[in-house]
């Protein structure tokens, strides 16, 4: 599965990580497909 359909699968439970008070604006967004048990983490909102 390439990454592009691992973030598109519906199946996916998408949990958006907000940041704290060392970097308030810092986010970060995982995709979990609970079935597959693959996991992949958008890092590209971190400082």
């Amino acid at each position: 599965m390439t990454q592009e359909e691992l973030i598109r699968d519906r199946q996916n439970t998408v949990v958006d990580l907000a940041g704290q008070t060392v970097a308030a604006q810092a986010t970060a967004t995982i995709y979990w497909n609970q079935k597959t048990r693959q996991v992949y983490v958008d890092a590209s909102g971190l400082p």
